[in-house]
């Protein structure tokens, strides 16, 4: 089923882009899904995977950087904890086959591939406070942002290691530096301070009926 995205980004969101400290995110397209309604949530992502991983297959020719999902705190929670297993089962519905992790020990080299493009996800919430890179002031929502390796390579240029160095720089001395040696999957769904990462990838679908 094609799901059009909207044209605007969600105020919540807009509020991210406006404090980030990222310089590329304020000129970045980025292609909004409808919201969750009332339909349950395995039936939501069921139903939006196609456009995300077309959306994805096209990124590089229509210069797309960012495929966003908006959930309600009320139907997903908004701490780590809770969000774990409903960033499993999203990621679950988008991945190519054979991408999606799976419970026990994540490879540390491991990619997310959508539509046969490697893929990074980052989930904003305001359980994260003011300080965490990943922190959003939208309290009736949490934010997850699909970004296409096709983004990072059009707006980084050659020298782009020195481009992300200096971006995390400025993000620590902000206050809001955060892990980049650990594996890319712990990096999805970071933790609050010094707390374990949450392992999204060990659970299922079947635990987030809500």
């Amino acid at each position: 089923m094609y799901v059009p995205p909207s044209r605007q980004r969600p105020p919540g969101f807009e509020e991210i882009v406006e404090s980030t400290l990222c310089p590329y995110a304020q000129t970045a397209v980025v292609r909004v899904l409808p919201p969750l309604g009332d339909e349950p949530i395995d039936t939501y992502f069921r139903r939006i995977a196609p456009e995300i991983r077309r959306r994805v297959s096209s990124a590089e020719a229509d210069g797309t950087d960012a495929v966003l999902t908006e959930l309600p705190v009320e139907r997903v929670g908004s701490r780590p904890q809770e969000l774990a297993p409903v960033l499993g089962a999203w990621i679950r519905e988008i991945a190519d086959e054979g991408s999606e992790c799976l419970p026990d020990t994540v490879p540390a080299r491991w990619r997310l591939k959508v539509a046969g493009s490697d893929v990074f996800v980052a989930v904003f919430t305001p359980d994260f406070g003011r300080r965490h890179a990943r922190y959003t002031p939208d309290t009736r929502h949490v934010y997850v942002m699909l970004q296409p390796d096709s983004s990072f390579h059009r707006r980084l240029p050659e020298d782009s290691g020195r481009v992300r160095r200096s971006i995390r720089r400025r993000f620590a001395r902000a206050g809001r530096d955060y892990d980049t040696t650990c594996p890319e999957a712990e990096r999805f769904l970071p933790p609050c301070g010094g707390e374990e990462p949450t392992a999204w990838w060990e659970y299922s679908m079947k635990e987030v009926y809500r």
